[in-house]
This record gives structure tokens, C-alpha cells and sequence, in this order.
């Protein structure tokens, strides 16, 4: 009947279909990549995943009815199948069952226009590889690798077709697939990223793996390539790339600037390598080989960042620095013929010039003392005849010199005191043709000790009555125990003396007494000494009798006004300046004679804007009378010692020890 007859031809039909799908192969071994042009404007890598799986299908059919090769004969079940080779969208990949169906598949393309899905075929490539219906393997076109240090992680962060994730993927084809277009799209060597199989793909989730690489440097080589095109891979693009594990050399002490000389190939200069990147791989490769080609150790280096740790001195030699016993092993490194990186072979290398220093700091320095820095600037290269010598004290106006070579080697000397106590550097640089050569740095700490009088000085005093006053001085470093106290109330030579004093908490501190005899202005000095020379000093004057009090008063400028002359004792001449103009400037002329006088102006009151020193005959410097001795003549001038603000007066205050004394002054302000 019609009945039997229609489940006849249904059985036959299964039998067939199923004996041709017995005749399809359980593996695929062979990958292949075919370049075809197509009529259409959109692009592969924006086909949405039906859209891709049309495209598989159509190859498919195409194949089959152009070529007469079986649909199982290629592994293509749907668009997951075929990779988009992402620096060509009209290149794809994927596998066949073996060699001689990619031969046919080869030959059907050049006999005749294979067609599908409006494009056409122009060449069937084979490549290597393998995979079975279940997992996929290729076999990425690594180079013979040497035994590589992989010193970081990257970690990828990407979005694939379909929405499978990263768990729902082949880790293998990812793997294979991955290196493949990092080393087509973006230049990276094979060597230096481990990503194989599946093993060397950490997945942290639908979206995030990790790798390991030889250095951050090549994390940051692949991120650029992300930022400059589209990176994809196995239908997935990658939206982020990270360096999750620098290495970090933290203890390592690099005391040992190495200068090497190179010769690259192509005639390529390392002034000339630019953008920075291409000097930062530089850094990577060297770094590379002193571990993997001279036998030395991942830290011998100091290059954690790169370019900026190079110094280019030369459009063939740099300067890095490194490990003491980094040396002999890159020595014999050049010796055996084997350090060669990033297409560059080392042609010397040697210790670079170094500067050093008599005195390598100063950590407890005196102030207003003089040190003096033996500077010898060693392993100057021998085609060098001078080298620029330039220095700074972190105070005070820097210093040049130019100095001649001797036997690679140039020397000078510097010296520097410091008056105010804290912390300095010493800076110096030697320069070939305004290139660094060599540097120092010296750190210097001026103490901090200082030393008081109280009461700070005395006026209107009497005649045989006693007086106290306590020295205290603090700011010594924590090695000092004891210090001298010296001192001297400016009467005459019987009038010093001296007490050694423990130091308590930081802080030394004693008290001493007097009694005055006669009426006049005495000059109380004290210091406060060490082992190591003076400390500190200071001094106060101590008037016996009366102070001479006067009122004055300038009203127009440009002409000079004399105040009444003086002798003996502290004088204090207080100026009314309310009728002068704001802004002007103040000049003062004195003459304190032969014997010495001291002069100091305020203002406003109490801001001591001039202090002469005593002022008289050399003669009298270092007697008692005149503390921290007499530092000129007696007559002089100082202008522009004020500017005229909002206060309305000024003192000047004549000291005058010496009862045989005689001075005058004159004051003058300037509309400028």
C-alpha cells in the first residue's frame, strides 16, 4: 500500500543519512585560513552571532556543492567555529579533517571561483593543528623559545559574541587563538607571553583571565595595541589590559653604575628610539637577557620602569645602574659572545664614571664652619680631555669649574659653612659636552643648638647690687652627654668663666651671678662648646646706672637731621615719623670714633631692623667690653635700612661702654 511504501522510503532515507554520517570524521587535525573578497560593505568582526552563523553555513554549502567535499569534512557547526583573523576581516580559520581535504579544498579555490554568501574565494592556506569534535587545539606559530623568565601576570578583561563566557569557552583554542593575534596585530614576540593551552589561562570570571608574560613591559605593549585597533581573538574583543604583579626589587642595593656600549642592527640609534615604548621594550630585552643569556638574576638590574632608568649617553651607549656583582657576570657575558637583546649586540661595558667625596656627609655639622669636599671624578672615558665640574650648597650661589683629565680621572676641592642650623644637599655633576658624565648627592645637618641669656640683658641696673642670669642651651644631637659653658661679663679678664654642664633631656642650662661696681653699658657674652668646637654664642648688654631716654622728630625728606651726640651708657633716641609720606625710605649715617660704640634701629619698636656691631678702632677687638669683638671702623652708612609703614616711630639705640666714648648719627629719608 501507499502506507507501506512511504515508511520504506523513510527507512531508507535514515539508513543512507546515517551512513554518511558514519563516514565523517571523530577528529579534525588540519587548520587552514582562507582570504576571500566579498561585494558586501560590512565586515566580519560586526556581524552580529546569527549573522556569523548564516556566513558558516553558507561556506558550508558552498563547499559542498562547489567542490564536492562532505559538510563533516570541516568542522564548522555553526559561526563559534570559524576565527576572524582580526588584522584582515577578510580572512578566516578553521579546521578541516586532515591535510588532503585542505589540498582539495586548496584546489577547488584555484580551478575554479568559489563562491558562497556573495563573496569569492582568492587562496586556501594550510596551517598547523589539530582538534577533535569535542576539544579544539591549534598550534599558535610560536618561536623556539629559550628557557624564558616570565616576571609579571597581565590580565585581560574582554566581551565575546553570544554571550558565552569565558567558563563556556575551549581554554585551548582561547589560548593558541590569543597569542596568535597578539604576535600578527600587535608585534609581540611569541616568547614573551605563556599562553599555549589552557593551563596557562587563569579565568577569574565570564570575562577576566590572566596570562603570564616576561615583563610589564609587554602588558603595556598589548594595551597600546588594544587602544590603537580593535584586538580580538576567538570571537571575543578586549576591552581592558592590565599588569597585575610588577617585579619589585625592593632590597636590592644597586651601588654600581654600569655604562655599556651597543651596536644595533639597521644602523638604529637609541637617541632615535622613540615613542618611549620602543625605549621601554629596549629596557625590557636588556633586562631579558642578563637573566636568560648571561645566567644573572632578575633584580641585577635597576630598569623597573623602563626608559626612565636609562640614561643615554651616546646614540650607542647608556648608562644603568646595578648590582656590584652584576659586573663580572656580564663581562664574561660579553666575553662568551651571548649578550645580544632587542636586535643589538653589546660591544663593551664597564663601570661608569662615579664622583666621590672626602666626606661622604656631614651629620652633625657646626655652624659658621668651614668643610672642605676632596672631589676625585673617576672612569672618565679615555677620549675625554676635560670634564665641567658644577655644584650647588643648597644655600648660596652655585659653583663651576672646568677641569683637565688625567689618567681617566679629574679632582678639585669645594668648601662650605653654614650659619643657619637644618638639613642641605650638596649637589654635584660632572658634564662631557653638556651630557651628564657622573653625580653626587651629600647630605649635610647643621646642629641646631642655641643657647640663651636670662634675663636677656639689663637697663637701669645699680651699683652693688647682684645679679643672676641663667644660660640654657638645647638642640644637641643624642650622642652629646656634656657640654662647657664659657662666659664673660665684659668688665675685664678676671670677669670669665666656666662650668662643664650634664646635658638633661636635650637641654644644659646653669646660673650665674655678678655684682657691678661702677655705672656703665657691659657687653654679657656666653657660649656653649663641645668636643667638636663651639656650638653656640650669644650676648646681651647689662647697663649699670641710668638710660638716657630722647624724643626726636623728622618732618620732611631729603636732608639729612643730625641727633645730639652721646657718650657712655645706652642711649635711646625714639623718632617720631608722622608727617613723613608712605613708602619712604630711611638711610643712616654714624661715627662712633675710636673707641667702639653699637648702634641699632627698630621698627616698627621692638623689629630690629640694623644691628652695626661694635663699631670703633681694631685696637679694642677681643677686650671684654665689646662681645663678638669690633667688626669696622667707626664711621659709616647704611641706606634703605626701612621703608616707611603705617607705625608712626622708630628707635635708635646707641651702646656705649667705654666711659671715654663719644659718638653722633644722622637720619635721612628718601621719596623714591
Amino acid at each position: 500500500t501507499s502506507t507501506m511504501r512511504l515508511l520504506l522510503l523513510l527507512v531508507g532515507a535514515l539508513v543512507v543519512k546515517n551512513s554518511v554520517e558514519a563516514t565523517c570524521p571523530t577528529v579534525h587535525e588540519q587548520q587552514v585560513q582562507v582570504q576571500f573578497r566579498c561585494t558586501r560593505n560590512q565586515e566580519l568582526n560586526d556581524f552580529s552571532s546569527n549573522r556569523l552563523d548564516i556566513f558558516a553555513e553558507r561556506l558550508l554549502s558552498g563547499v559542498e556543492s562547489q567542490c564536492g567535499i562532505s559538510k563533516c569534512q570541516l568542522k564548522i557547526s555553526d559561526g563559534t567555529d570559524i576565527d576572524v583573523v582580526s588584522s584582515a576581516t577578510d580572512t578566516i580559520q578553521f579546521f578541516v579533517a586532515d591535510s588532503d581535504v585542505a589540498l582539495e579544498l586548496s584546489q577547488c579555490s584555484e580551478s575554479q571561483r568559489l563562491r558562497f554568501d556573495r563573496c569569492t574565494v582568492k587562496s586556501v592556506v594550510k596551517l598547523g593543528g589539530s582538534t577533535t569534535t569535542t576539544t579544539t587545539t591549534t598550534t599558535t606559530p610560536h618561536l623556539a623559545c629559550p628557557e624564558v623568565t616570565y616576571m609579571s601576570r597581565a590580565q585581560f578583561t574582554v566581551g565575546c559574541l553570544q554571550g558565552r563566557g569565558l567558563t563556556d569557552r575551549d581554554g585551548d583554542l582561547l589560548a593558541t587563538r590569543l597569542t596568535t593575534s597578539l604576535v600578527e596585530n600587535c608585534g609581540i614576540d611569541a616568547c614573551d607571553i605563556m599562553s599555549d593551552s589552557s593551563d596557562d589561562l587563569t579565568i577569574i570570571d565570564d570575562n577576566t583571565f590572566t596570562i603570564h608574560v616576561a615583563s610589564y613591559h609587554v602588558t603595556e605593549k598589548i594595551d597600546q595595541c588594544r587602544q590603537d585597533q580593535h584586538l580580538r581573538f576567538s570571537q571575543c574583543i578586549v576591552r581592558d589590559v592590565s599588569s597585575t604583579e610588577p617585579v619589585v626589587c625592593e632590597s636590592v642595593v644597586y651601588d654600581t653604575p654600569l655604562q655599556m656600549e651597543v651596536a644595533c642592527s639597521r644602523d638604529r640609534q637609541l637617541d632615535n628610539l622613540l615613542p618611549i615604548r620602543d625605549l621601554d621594550f629596549f629596557a625590557f630585552r636588556l633586562e631579558q637577557a642578563v637573566v636568560n643569556k648571561c645566567g644573572g638574576k632578575e633584580c641585577d638590574l635597576n630598569i623597573p620602569y623602563g626608559a626612565s632608568d636609562l640614561t643615554i649617553l651616546s646614540p650607542n651607549s647608556f648608562r644603568v645602574n646595578g648590582r656590584e656583582s652584576a659586573l663580572a657576570t656580564l663581562e664574561q657575558c660579553l666575553a662568551d659572545g651571548n649578550f645580544r637583546f632587542n636586535r643589538c649586540t653589546v660591544r663593551s661595558i664597564s663601570s661608569a664614571a662615579s664622583i666621590t667625596s672626602s666626606l661622604a656627609s656631614i651629620t652633625e655639622g657646626i655652624p659658621d664652619t668651614m668643610y672642605s669636599f676632596d672631589l676625585e671624578i673617576n672612569g672618565i672615558p679615555s677620549s675625554v680631555s676635560s670634564v665641567t665640574l658644577e655644584w650647588s650648597f643648597g644655600v648660596g650661589s652655585p659653583g663651576t669649574t672646568v677641569l683637565p683629565v688625567t689618567g681617566n680621572t679629574a679632582s678639585h676641592t669645594i668648601s662650605a659653612s653654614y650659619s643657619t642650623p637644618g638639613t642641605y644637599t650638596i649637589t654635584i655633576t660632572a658634564f662631557v659636552d653638556g651630557e651628564e658624565l657622573a653625580s653626587l648627592s651629600i647630605p649635610v645637618t647643621i646642629l641646631g643648638v642655641v643657647i640663651s641669656i636670662n634675663p636677656p640683658g639689663l637697663t637701669g641696673g645699680k651699683v652693688g647690687e647682684l645679679y643672676n642670669f641663667t644660660l640654657t642651651s638645647s638642640g644637641f644631637p643624642s650622642s652629646l652627654t656634656e657640654v662647657t659653658f664659657n662666659w664673660n661679663f665684659g668688665i675685664d679678664s678676671l670677669s670669665s668663666g666656666e662650668m662643664n654642664v650634664a646635658i638633661v633631656d636635650g637641654v644644659a642650662t646653669t646660673t650665674i651671678s655678678r655684682t657691678y661696681t661702677s655705672i656703665g653699658a657691659f657687653g654679657l657674652s656666653a657660649s656653649v662648646i663641645s668636643d667638636k668646637g663651639t656650638l653656640a654664642q650669644t650676648s646681651v648688654v647689662v647697663v649699670i646706672g641710668e638710660t638716657i631716654e630722647r624724643d626726636n622728630e623728622l618732618s620732611i625728606c631729603d636732608v639729612w637731621k643730625a641727633a645730639n651726640q652721646g657718650g657712655v651708657g645706652v642711649t635711646v633716641d625714639n623718632w617720631d615719623i608722622s608727617a613723613i609720606p608712605l613708602g619712604a625710605v630711611f638711610d643712616i649715617e654714624y661715627n662712633a670714633f675710636g673707641i667702639p660704640d653699637k648702634y641699632v634701629v627698630e621698627y616698627p619698636v621692638g623689629n630690629t631692623v640694623l644691628d652695626t656691631g661694635w663699631r670703633g678702632n681694631p685696637m679694642f677687638d677681643g677686650l671684654p667690653l665689646y662681645p663678638g669683638g669690633v667688626v669696622g671702623p667707626g664711621a659709616g652708612s647704611e641706606l634703605n635700612i626701612f621703608s616707611r609703614l603705617s607705625s608712626t616711630k622708630f628707635r635708635v639705640t646707641i651702646f656705649g661702654p667705654d666711659p671715654g666714648t663719644v659718638w653722633n648719627y644722622q637720619i635721612r629719608c628718601r621719596i623714591v
